[in-house]
């Protein structure tokens, strides 16, 4: 914001990129799930090693957890005066 920065750019910047990362997260951890689910389903009684179900509610609450991990410091850098900032690094 002191650069010229409007509080809604800084808000899509840090959401938009904790959303990335959690995306690629969910992405790769999925694919490792289903690479190693047949290898541990031998482990599994009662339980079948892909539900569908199961992976999706997973990849939501990461999801969740991804827009909650970026919002807050994104709400909290909105409210914070860029002259006391900058007062603060030129000490």
């Amino acid at each position: 914001m002191a650069v010229g920065a409007q509080s809604l750019e800084l808000v899509r910047l840090s959401i938009g990129r904790t959303m990335l990362a959690g995306c690629i997260g969910i992405v790769v951890g999925l694919l490792a799930a289903l690479w190693t689910s047949r290898a541990l389903s031998r482990f599994l009684f009662g339980v079948e090693s892909w539900d569908p179900v199961t992976y999706a509610v997973v990849a939501a609450v990461l999801l969740g957890l991804s827009l909650l991990a970026g919002a807050l410091p994104a709400r909290r850098a909105t409210r914070i005066d860029p002259v006391q900032v900058l007062r603060e690094e030129a000490r």
